[in-house]
């Protein structure tokens, strides 16, 4: 994969969301999906909704090569498995404070002493994501 320039990867890490197409075996590109993306440093970070059961998820790992489009930007992308637990005590004060906004991985925001509500929204299904402020 080519090296991306700054004004790329600034306008793919704008966006909420972007088109993903993962490559099959003999090379030809899946049906593109509307994944959601973050953006930390020079990384880009989409995730699966229905975790690794997805079928998006499950047709990338033969190959973990494919392309995003958004914003006027085509490039081919290479795929791996974030350590999300890794990333938290890095990224959650970026979240916290705007400058990274997750997208609508997080449909619903409760304060701190409704946390117990939101893992039942997210129990039943009722919320993706909820997320828990201060």
């Amino acid at each position: 994969m080519a090296d991306w320039d700054g004004s790329d990867l600034k306008r793919v890490g704008a966006a909420e969301e972007l088109d993903l197409s993962s490559r099959r075996a003999d090379g030809s590109l899946r049906a593109p999906v509307t994944m959601w993306v973050v953006r930390a440093g020079d990384h880009l970070y989409v995730r699966s909704v229905k975790g690794t059961a997805g079928p998006w998820y499950r047709g990338v790992q033969s190959r973990r090569q494919g392309r995003i489009q958004v914003g006027g930007v085509e490039r081919d992308v290479a795929f791996g498995v974030a350590p999300a637990r890794a990333y938290i005590d890095e990224l959650m004060p970026h979240i916290l404070d705007g400058s990274i906004r997750p997208g609508r991985v997080f449909d619903r925001t409760l304060p701190l002493e409704d946390i117990a509500e939101g893992y039942q929204a997210m129990n039943d299904r009722t919320s993706l994501k909820v997320a828990i402020r201060p």
